[in-house]
């Protein structure tokens, strides 16, 4: 496993300066992994980016699986590719790799765990759909994530939908 964070970060050294790097969207977030959260996307050459999230998992989140809540974000690197419209407006696919932290907790004692917090992390990587349209930009992801704290909540590491989530924000710099 942690060849795997060897090439998360091997993977994000480039030379990042202001010329070449902005702020591409802010936005509210919704997920598994947090339930409501901020997001943000600086573009890169090459129709690359940066994605962050910081974001609060509700007790039991909006489906009300689990009774933990987290605190925590996740960071990554992405390439989109447009597949309909034109370099400002449109849809485009993109994938993704990185990774998230958080420290979770349980409210109450599970069969799975006492009451008692942990530091939570692990790599996410998939793929998804962006639509932007004048001022506004919408993305839905699907991001299985490997949890690699050794704390997993079900009966494995691998969640199918860890970083899956809803954005829908503005364009900053259009």
């Amino acid at each position: 496993m942690k060849w795997m964070v060897v090439l998360l970060f091997s993977g994000l050294s480039w030379p990042i300066n202001s010329q070449n790097t902005q702020l591409n969207n802010l936005g509210l977030r919704t997920g598994y992994f947090s339930t409501v959260g901020i997001a943000a996307e600086w573009s890169l050459p090459n129709q690359q980016r940066i994605i962050g999230t910081l974001g609060y998992r509700l007790p039991g989140g909006w489906l009300s699986y689990g009774f933990n809540t987290r605190l925590g974000g996740t960071l990554g690197w992405g390439q989109s590719k447009r597949i309909l419209g034109d370099r400002n407006n449109g849809l485009s696919i993109f994938y993704f790799l990185g990774g998230y932290g958080a420290r979770a907790s349980y409210q109450k004692n599970t069969h799975n765990f006492p009451k008692d917090a942990w530091f939570s992390f692990g790599v996410l990587t998939g793929g998804g759909i962006a639509f932007e349209w004048q001022a506004l930009h919408f993305a839905l992801n699907f991001l299985p994530g490997y949890e690699l704290s050794g704390q997993p909540e079900w009966h494995s590491n691998l969640y199918l939908w860890k970083g899956t989530n809803l954005t829908a924000g503005i364009k900053w710099n259009n």
